[in-house]
Parts: structure tokens; sequence; C-alpha cells
């Protein structure tokens, strides 16, 4: 008995969950909202027939006026993030730079190095020539 009680709940959640429900929202049904420029009309206005499906809402002069705020901000935001990346390019450019001569003065210097330590490997071994022709 036990186990027809518990496939018999399982067979209510079944039917309950697989059941598609008619209690979903109206998504679909809602119409489009387009909003344009505003004009000396009214704030909402009745479809028009070639645009059954839209209803136009014009928006007030204030929220403009605060879009052209924010459009503005936006845009100075942005240009300060392009300085402060310009800035952090040149910076690296610069360290770059600095690190390549550094290198390439470390570099110099080993070679004249070697230079110096050639030329006098070549005078020792003429010197040492020289006194074994003295010695002869």
């Amino acid at each position: 008995m036990k186990e027809y009680i518990k496939y018999f709940k399982f067979l209510i959640i079944v039917i309950f969950f697989a059941v598609p429900s008619y209690s979903d929202s109206q998504e679909k049904e809602i119409k489009k909202i387009i909003i344009d420029k505003p004009t000396n009309e009214r704030l909402l206005s009745p479809p028009i027939e070639q645009k059954k499906d839209a209803i136009k809402l014009i928006p007030p002069k204030e929220i403009e006026i605060i879009q052209k705020l924010q459009d503005e901000k936006r845009k100075a935001i942005q240009e300060k993030r392009k300085k402060e990346i310009q800035d952090a390019q040149r910076k690296q450019d610069e360290q770059r730079k600095a690190i390549e001569e550094k290198q390439k003065k470390e570099l110099e210097a080993a070679r004249k190095a070697e230079e110096q330590r050639k030329l006098k490997e070549q005078q020792e071994a003429a010197r040492k020539a020289e006194e074994q022709r003295k010695l002869k």
C-alpha cells in the first residue's frame, strides 16, 4: 500500500509539471513601445494603421537633457580611459626604450672589454715573440 502511495505522489508531481501552464505572463501579447523625439503631440498617441502593434511614447524634454548629460559623462569617461591607456603605453614604451638602451650600453661595454683583452693578448704575444727573438 505504501508503494502505491509513493507512485501516486510521483504521478501527481509528474502530471503537475508536465501539463503546460496557462498562467504564464502575457509577454507574447505585449505590444512594442517606440520612443521618438518629442513633438507637440500627446504623450500616448493611438496606434497607427501601419504599425498596429506599436505604441508611440514621447519622452519629456527633461529626459532628453538627462540623456545628453549622461552621454557627455560617458564620452568624458571614455576619453579619460583612452588618455590613461595612451599614457600607460607611452610609459611602457619609455621603459622599454630605456631597458634597450641599457642593454646596448652593456653589450657595447662587454664588446670593448673583449677587444681590449684581445689587444692585450696580441701585445703580450708580440712581446713574447720579441723576447724569444732577442734570446736567439
